[in-house]
């Protein structure tokens, strides 16, 4: 018997809520609740496919290919409507952490944006790393701006430094959007694998369905050519 992934589980996606400092109870996230919902139909269905799949393979009276052509069947329809809340709630996800993107990004860059980036160029790299380090920490948006609204070389800068200084200055200015980016970003790391996880307890659920299709269709047309013949010669001899 196929065991239920235990990477299946809601609990998994609520340690990834805030919590309240005082209190540490989960704060609300609907984000993560819906993920963690959509787990929870998952798992439930994994325990449904297990009791539908038992009781259709145990029932002797019936050939064993239209048993598991039948518990084929069901773990597909049990399976379609899990996989379609598991898409829905990541789906919701990927949109928020785009919405918290755009939040969180720096605001336009000034007019004299152009000077500014020259004069960054300009620098020693060490002076050029100081100046823009000042600059996220006490709020000069301008030269911040400046420097990570153009591409990284107008700057001087690398494009793995424009990053890391896009990255510091949401997190000095966006705190709490960097923060439940980076959750929600590790909550569907999870989410992910305990999808893969359901989709090989489905798979593996019914490995011998095909083959058993598959041979009884074959039984059919043998029958069908039997009949057929069987006629054509009776046909035959009444000639």
């Amino acid at each position: 018997m196929v065991r239920v992934p235990l990477s299946v589980d809601a609990r998994i996606i609520a340690q990834h809520h805030a919590r309240d400092p005082k209190t540490r109870l989960p704060l609300a996230d609907d984000v993560l609740a819906e993920l963690g919902r959509a787990f929870q139909r998952a798992n439930d269905t994994c325990a449904k496919i297990e009791t539908a799949v038992q009781a259709i393979m145990s029932d002797q009276s019936r050939p064993l290919a239209a048993r598991m052509i039948d518990a084929k069947k069901t773990i597909m329809q049990l399976a379609e409507t899990a996989t379609k809340s598991l898409d829905a709630a990541k789906s919701k996800a990927a949109k928020e952490l785009v919405e918290i993107y755009k939040a969180s990004s720096p605001p336009p860059e000034p007019n004299n944006a152009g000077e500014i980036r020259q004069a960054l160029r300009s620098l020693p790299q060490a002076e050029r790393a100081a100046i823009i380090a000042a600059a996220i920490e006490t709020g000069d948006h301008a030269t911040s701006s400046a420097m990570l609204n153009a591409p990284s070389w107008l700057s001087g800068l690398s494009e793995a430094e424009r990053t890391m200084r896009l990255q510091a200055w949401r997190k000095v200015h966006h705190g709490e959007l960097f923060q439940r980016e980076a959750r929600l970003n590790a909550a569907l790391v999870d989410f992910d694998r305990g999808t893969s996880a359901f989709l090989g307890f489905v798979g593996a659920s019914m490995p011998d369905a095909n083959r058993a299709e598959a041979a009884a269709e074959a039984a059919n047309a043998a029958i069908a050519d039997a009949t057929k013949t069987a006629i054509e010669d009776k046909q035959q001899a009444a000639e």
